[in-house]
């Protein structure tokens, strides 16, 4: 179960302050399931932007569109409160604005499991492009993710990528884009994702055929 605040961080969000985007977020969420919580996961996106509006002012370059893109994608698969929470503060963690025990102790173990499971799969290079090799890969991913909701995370966090990818120079570019066609689209299609493996599949093609596309 998702903690509560031991401050006063989410509480009181008046309806004109909110971001239409999260709204719409927890809208579609409702839909799926009447019983979303939905203080919990206003609450971890306000903290989110009061961390990331501090590090603005020391002029880092941060903002809200990575990790609320993800839980936008998230939110296709799951309505599981603890996932979408860890999509959007997960960033935290990797750019060392937050650490996992500190995410514990706002928003519970279960949101902290998730953030730590993502950030180790993440450590893990994709080195070779040889089949064999990235299905090794695929099955070290899945057996490193004890939690499904792990995988599903970090097929989100690159579908979010590679929807964005623009931003990357033209090398980049493609070793994402080759990554993914060879990792991340079989392993979507593997857990049955039908929704994300079309997308990142179609997504790659531009990238590495245009011509094609």
């Amino acid at each position: 179960m998702i903690n509560a605040h031991k401050d006063t961080v989410g509480q009181n969000l008046s309806p004109a302050g909110r971001d239409p985007r999260l709204e719409q977020l927890l809208e579609k969420m409702s839909r799926k399931n009447a019983h979303v919580r939905k203080t919990n996961i206003r609450e971890a996106y306000r903290y989110l932007q009061e961390t990331l509006t501090a590090e603005k002012k020391k002029d880092r370059t941060l903002d809200l569109d990575v990790p609320l893109g993800t839980a936008e994608i998230l939110a296709e698969l799951t309505t599981d409160e603890e996932a979408i929470i860890a999509a959007l503060l997960y960033s935290l963690v990797k750019n060392e604005l937050a650490t996992p025990a500190e995410l514990e102790e706002r928003f519970g173990p279960g949101v902290s499991t998730l953030v730590q499971g993502v950030t180790r799969t993440s450590r893990v290079k994709f080195k070779s492009r040889l089949e064999e090799q990235a299905e090794n890969f695929r099955k070290m991913l899945l057996a490193m993710a004890q939690d499904l909701r792990v995988v599903m995370l970090n097929l989100a966090k690159r579908l979010q990528v590679m929807r964005t990818i623009e931003k990357f120079n033209p090398e980049t570019q493609q070793e994402i884009a080759t990554e993914t066609i060879e990792i991340y689209a079989p392993l979507a299609h593997r857990l049955g994702i039908a929704l994300i493996k079309w997308e990142l599949e179609d997504l790659c093609l531009k990238v590495l055929h245009p011509a094609a596309y």
